[in-house]
């Protein structure tokens, strides 16, 4: 799992991307609302990922040894499963959830 990385890192290496996504958020057409829906599903993982305890990217396999994209792979499958029979449950968002997973995917394969 990659380390979080220091203040100085952070402000140096990512300062300029959050300003230049700001910008293209206030030229691009739908740019507002392409940020808002990307904040939201970081703001969901982020606090999945507090209250599940990182269980996505390194699950404790009581019941499953398969690896860790493996496992993200079958939650993924699940969730287009469940959309495709549109078997919803109140407080679900599949396709919020379906996105998150994805995500976690990237974040997974850069360390």
């Amino acid at each position: 799992m990659a380390e979080y990385p220091s203040q100085a890192f952070y402000v140096n290496k990512n300062e300029e991307k959050i300003k230049k996504i700001f910008e293209l958020s206030k030229t691009a057409p739908a740019g507002y609302n392409i940020l808002a829906a990307c904040l939201d599903i970081t703001e969901m993982l982020l606090e999945k990922n507090v209250a599940y305890g990182n269980s996505a990217l390194n699950p404790i396999r009581i019941f499953s040894d398969a690896d860790d994209m493996e496992q993200l792979n079958v939650r993924i499958d699940d969730k287009l499963n469940r959309i495709k029979n549109k078997k919803l449950y109140a407080g679900d968002n599949d396709e919020d959830d379906l996105i998150g997973y994805l995500l976690l995917k990237k974040a997974k394969k850069r360390g």
